[in-house]
């Protein structure tokens, strides 16, 4: 488990036990924190998930030490993966035909081949729309040079579920996280282990999953934050 669950928990239920404020804006606080609960399990919210439904998954699992909520979101990219096939052709043109030998290849249950391209993706996608790493965490010259950096500057909105859910890049040292850092975040898909050769155990379906995941989060969440918009049509 994450060593912050436990402070994330007391945070969420105090906000909930909060009476100074309104019924929004205890929604707003707590997806926030979800968020960051749900990236520490390696998972992230993309359109068409609902976040009640994750969250009672999410204490079913966590609480009861039952694999329901990898199980749901295994099945979920399982039959999503024809869509975001078809999402990143019509989307991401120059980085569709890598992305479908990822997909290919996580169909084929080469998932030591699939985490990789997914990974790889994700970090060029989320530079080319922010100009940032989302896996560094920023030091000397490049200390802005991060997710968090680019969070910071985007406008709050207020009940912009987009900003809730990204509060995880916010809070994205589990993604960050370097070799010995990432004994805290067991659950947390690594990319430093797995990139530089350390993690070689790596290769299984719930991985490369939880891959895809973080793909299509950037992809779709990060872009329309970046556009201010909701220019990309997702299925």
């Amino acid at each position: 488990m994450s060593n912050r669950r436990d402070d994330l928990i007391n945070r969420i239920i105090s906000f909930q036990a909060d009476e100074t404020l309104n019924f929004w804006d205890k929604l707003n606080e707590t997806d926030k924190l979800f968020s960051v609960l749900l990236s520490d399990e390696g998972w992230y919210i993309d359109y068409d998930l609902a976040i009640k439904t994750l969250s009672e998954l999410y204490i079913k699992q966590v609480f009861n030490e039952i694999k329901v909520l990898d199980y749901y979101m295994i099945q979920h990219y399982k039959k999503k993966l024809p869509d975001i096939e078809l999402f990143f052709q019509e989307n991401y043109k120059e980085r569709a035909h890598i992305i479908k030998k990822g997909i290919q290849a996580h169909l084929s249950g080469d998932f030591e081949l699939s985490t990789p391209v997914f990974l790889i993706q994700t970090e060029g996608i989320f530079h080319d729309l922010t100009e940032k790493d989302i896996f560094s965490k920023g030091r000397g010259k490049n200390k802005e040079n991060t997710a968090a950096n680019w969070f910071d500057s985007k406008k709050q909105t207020p009940r912009d579920v987009r900003l809730a859910i990204l509060e995880s890049l916010k809070y994205n040292s589990n993604l960050s996280a370097n070799f010995s850092e990432s004994v805290n975040f067991p659950n947390a898909l690594n990319r430093n282990r797995i990139l530089h050769g350390r993690d070689i155990s790596y290769n299984t379906e719930l991985n490369s999953s939880k891959a895809i995941s973080l793909l299509l989060f950037v992809s779709t969440v990060v872009n329309d934050i970046e556009s201010n918009s909701s220019q990309i049509t997702w299925i």
